[in-house]
């Protein structure tokens, strides 16, 4: 009950900004959009930090998900109003300058806090992110190879990382870890995994379906010729969102211990 409390108090405020937002006529510009990528791995970071905080639960009532996205859109429309009565026309800037900064303070408190105690948390993270990319750089040159007339670009190449990302750091959390799967979709695809390749890990599966779905959405958005407009880059955010979000969490998460 204080969970939906906390839900409809943070989504009050979220319209108040949002018609806020839109009396002041602010455009919707795609590098407004793609400023938002960072941001969905704030969300990540809040959530996790929900489940590994115990004995305050009044206090991790906004940070639930899905609240969290409704707090860190509160936060969003927040930068977007100061901005632009400060500094008009740099709200694509300092959206995507503050919600790195973000990141990297949580990412850097949480490796000091980590590091005495568990660093070997702190390398399976860092070969997850390192095997994220070496995969990612891969598919990039067999892209090339097989459709060189679609260019992605470093959006299409983020779209295709942050999915690969999560499914690694999945893949670590069950493997390494111990952790449980609780996203129910996620654990059908890894349960069936498991059924179908005897000895073989069943977050292979669940890996492979998320490099198909990526590359089918970066194929048909950059391989359609279309210019990059703010309902196509709203899309691709989104898309490379769901993949950002939960790889950030289990990143955190694991850190701070599950």
């Amino acid at each position: 009950m204080d969970g939906i409390v906390a839900f409809v108090i943070i989504s009050t405020v979220f319209m108040s900004l949002l018609a806020a937002f839109e009396a002041r006529q602010i455009p919707i510009t795609p590098s407004l959009l793609l400023a938002l990528l960072p941001w969905f791995g704030l969300v990540g970071s809040l959530y996790a930090f929900e489940e590994a905080v115990t004995g305050f639960p009044a206090a991790t009532l906004f940070i639930r998900t899905p609240t969290a996205y409704v707090t860190v859109g509160v936060l969003v429309l927040a930068v977007w109003l100061v901005v632009d009565r400060t500094l008009p026309g740099r709200e694509n800037v300092m959206t995507a300058a503050l919600g790195i900064l973000c990141l990297l303070t949580i990412g850097t408190a949480v490796a000091v806090h980590v590091a005495p105690h568990q660093a070997g948390i702190l390398r399976w993270n860092a070969i997850a992110i390192a095997l994220a990319v070496v995969l990612t750089g891969a598919i990039g040159i067999m892209q090339n190879q097989i459709s060189p007339s679609v260019g992605s670009g470093w959006l299409g190449t983020t779209v295709i990382f942050a999915h690969i990302l999560d499914a690694m750091t999945t893949a670590i959390g069950l493997e390494v870890f111990g952790a449980i799967e609780r996203n129910p979709i996620s654990a059908a695809i890894i349960s069936a995994g498991d059924a179908i390749f005897r000895g073989v890990p069943g977050v292979v599966l669940f890996l492979g379906i998320k490099i198909a779905v990526a590359l089918l959405v970066v194929q048909f958005v950059f391989g359609s010729d279309s210019e990059l407009d703010a309902e196509t880059a709203g899309f691709l955010v989104v898309t490379a969102g769901v993949g950002f979000a939960p790889a950030v969490h289990n990143l955190v998460l694991f850190s701070l211990g599950f």
